[in-house]
C-alpha cells in the first residue's frame, strides 16, 4: 500500500472469489471479492428501479446541476434536483428503505469496481 493511500485494492483476474477471501482473512475481517460479471452491473441497477425511488426522468436535471459552473447557487441547484427522489424514498417504510441502501450501496461498489477494471 502507498503511505498516500487508506484503501487495499487488488485486482485478480486467475483466483476465485472463494481463494481471494481465504487469502485475505488473516489480516481483513471482510474481504469484499465482486465477480467481473458485467451484467451485474444491469441486475443492480434493475433491483434500484423496483424502488421506484430514482426515475429516468429525474437523471437530466440532476447531471444539469452537477455540472452547471460551481458557485452560491449550485448546492441548491443539486438539492433541488434530488428532491423528488429524497421524497420518494421518505414515502418508503422503514424495511423497504434499508432494502433501497443496500441495493443502492450494491450498484455503487459494482460501478466502482467495473470502471477500474474497464
Amino acid at each position: 500500500m502507498h503511505a498516500d493511500k487508506s484503501d487495499t485494492f487488488v485486482l485478480d483476474f486467475r483466483n476465485t472469489v472463494d481463494d481471494i477471501q481465504k487469502a485475505f482473512a488473516p489480516w481483513y475481517e471482510t474481504t469484499i471479492a465482486t465477480p467481473t460479471d458485467p451484467n451485474l452491473l444491469y441486475d443492480t441497477q434493475h433491483a434500484l428501479k423496483q424502488f421506484d425511488v430514482i426515475r429516468e426522468e429525474d437523471v437530466p436535471a440532476a447531471i444539469a446541476a452537477l455540472e452547471a459552473p460551481r458557485g452560491s447557487a449550485a448546492h441548491g441547484a443539486v438539492y433541488a434536483a434530488l428532491d423528488p427522489a429524497v421524497d420518494r424514498f421518505k414515502g418508503l417504510d422503514e424495511d423497504r428503505q434499508a432494502e433501497f441502501r443496500d441495493a443502492l450501496t450494491r450498484f455503487i461498489n459494482v460501478y466502482s469496481f467495473l470502471s477500474c477494471v474497464v
